[in-house]
């Protein structure tokens, strides 16, 4: 489950970390903070990044501007009061970096990581627990998804190594978007069979809903089926598509297969297109016509778009239904 780390290098001035103050006035920094804050709620899509936020001690310390601490932020009347609570939420059980930094040392000696020359206590914790650093925008350096960094460490045998690496970084909530799919993907490698995949479905596919009938079929399997791994893949595909679907038609063919509709000669048989009918969890009995397609094991997903809960409902994981030619 990943990690939202808070760079506290981001609070800092990049020019003047030292003396200056991230930024201008008060104005700026409730506009940025509502940026920060809209970042976090982004986070809310993918149910495998972790709810607390991981920080330093004392970040409510952080200044924003001269004489505006991230505390007062938290208590000034011209914030929005919504977005005051949540920072109180997330913060009240944060994971404190401290704790997160003990853990990371038994896997290593000494880590250090630095951007442009400064070392960062979150973007160490994010490289070493391969978490999401999240930044205040207060410079153009942290309005982007990979931030470049130089990796020192000290080896148990004593030699010191050094390296470039990227660390995953959001400040906005589009961000996200670069890292989806290693998100979803972090969290469905850890799923080996059926049962544990419809336990953790509703985080790992959080625009999937998979109705009873389909999820009796695929708690049944073990996970060594030669399909097993598409069945993960489809939905995977599926959850993303419908993610993006914005406007227009539903991309049916960008799904796996290409995903399509029923041939004229299954829905011109009214027996043939009962098959293809399937209870939701409303207990609706609705027709799920269109398909994902595994040719190689002969495997169909049928699924439904409900467009307006913005979800892919599916209905049926298993073996190619009749057609009118077998």
């Amino acid at each position: 489950m990943p990690d939202l780390i808070l760079n506290e290098l981001s609070f800092q001035n990049w020019e003047d970390p030292q003396t200056g103050f991230a930024c201008r006035d008060r104005h700026e920094a409730r506009t940025l903070m509502q940026r920060l804050i809209d970042t976090m709620r982004g986070s809310g899509r993918f149910g495998s990044i972790s709810r607390p936020l991981r920080t330093q001690n004392g970040f409510l310390e952080y200044q924003l501007a001269d004489g505006y601490t991230l505390s007062q932020w938290r208590n000034d009347p011209d914030v929005d009061r919504d977005a005051r609570r949540f920072l109180g939420q997330r913060g009240a059980i944060a994971f404190f970096l401290e704790d997160t930094m003990q853990f990371a040392a038994e896997r290593s000696e000494m880590t250090e990581v630095k951007i442009a020359g400064r070392q960062g206590y979150a973007l160490c914790a994010a490289w070493l627990l391969h978490g999401i650093c999240i930044s205040l925008q207060s410079h153009s350096a942290w309005n982007i998804s990979s931030l470049g960094v130089n990796v020192t460490a000290l080896s148990a045998d004593g030699s010191l190594r050094s390296e470039t690496a990227a660390v995953r970084n959001v400040s906005h909530p589009d961000h996200f978007t670069d890292h989806e799919e290693w998100i979803l993907a972090s969290q469905i490698s850890s799923i080996l069979n059926g049962r544990e995949l419809i336990a953790q479905a509703a985080t790992a596919y959080p625009a999937i809903e998979i109705c009873e009938g389909a999820e009796a079929q695929i708690i049944a399997m073990t996970g060594k089926e030669r399909y097993f791994d598409w069945v993960l893949e489809a939905l995977a595909s599926g959850n993303r598509e419908m993610l993006a679907w914005k406007v227009g038609p539903f991309p049916h063919s960008k799904l796996p297969g290409p995903a399509s509709g029923e041939s004229a000669s299954v829905r011109n048989s009214q027996r043939l297109m009962s098959m293809r009918s399937f209870t939701n969890r409303s207990g609706e009995e609705l027709l799920f016509e269109h398909h994902m397609k595994h040719r190689g094991q002969n495997i169909r997903m049928h699924y439904r778009v409900d467009s307006e809960r913005r979800l892919l409902m599916i209905g049926y994981v298993g073996e190619h239904l009749p057609t009118a030619l077998y």
